[in-house]
């Protein structure tokens, strides 16, 4: 191929002097990433996107465009989505005391108490009823990201969620005593649960938590937003 035994053992030294400085390159840079996490249960976070009073908000089970509640399957999808995020919510080895929820300043110890997820759907978003969306009023979860070792301020029992008018926030909002996050490896935020109602239009949500010493941000944009989210249920399809 036009080169001779020596003009190939440089050109293959070159190359394994070159991979090996990449090799060693990307495990130094793994090496200082890694220092910057802690195990789970074994200390807060050293890096954080959200820090406390402001943190962020995410849909769980979004209502997608072209869906037909005359479709079982349509019906199932949205409603395996609400469980699968409801059955996160077990004892997973915690305390078997119950949240008291008059208990604003959280949970004490390492352990948390429990609590039903199932309960804060009320009796309007059931599984019977594909949680309110066979019904055109469907129920929205709306989780909140963990925040290290925080209980928001104030001396209410929940941290609130307003959705104004167009959507219905069926359980209070964030329910203060299954608060703080710890680290532990099962731990789910308490949820607060939107429901909304569609007719032939989309509708657009905008909800901002509301309580003492809570900052959100002036933007609705879901890379820049905390404390705020906006989203939209679609209208179901007439075919």
């Amino acid at each position: 191929m036009g080169r001779n035994g020596n003009s190939w053992a440089k050109i293959g030294l070159f190359y394994i002097c070159f991979y090996a400085f990449l090799a060693g390159f990307f495990a130094a840079m793994l090496s200082v990433f890694l220092t910057t996490i802690s195990k789970p249960g074994e200390g807060p976070p050293k890096l954080t996107q959200y820090i406390a009073n402001k943190p962020g908000l995410t849909i769980v089970n979004p209502v997608l465009a072209g869906y037909n509640v005359a479709k079982p399957e349509d019906l199932k999808s949205f409603t395996d989505k609400v469980e699968d995020h409801i059955n996160k919510y077990g004892d997973k080895g915690y305390s078997p005391i119950p949240c008291d929820v008059k208990n604003v300043t959280g949970y004490e110890g390492k352990v948390p108490c429990t609590f039903s997820a199932r309960d804060a759907l009320g009796p309007n978003c059931t599984k019977s009823n594909n949680f309110g969306l066979k019904e055109g009023r469907p129920c929205i979860l709306v989780k909140m990201n963990k925040v290290y070792d925080w209980v928001p301020a104030g001396d209410s029992e929940y941290l609130e969620l307003d959705c104004g008018k167009t959507g219905n926030v069926i359980n209070k909002g964030y329910m203060k005593a299954a608060m703080p996050f710890r680290g532990q490896k099962f731990y789910t935020n308490p949820i607060a649960v939107v429901q909304v109602h569609v007719k032939d239009e989309p509708v657009e949500v905008r909800c901002t938590l509301v309580g003492e010493k809570i900052e959100v941000s002036d933007s609705f944009n879901p890379k820049r937003a905390f404390g705020k989210i906006e989203f939209t249920v679609a209208a179901p399809t007439k075919t």
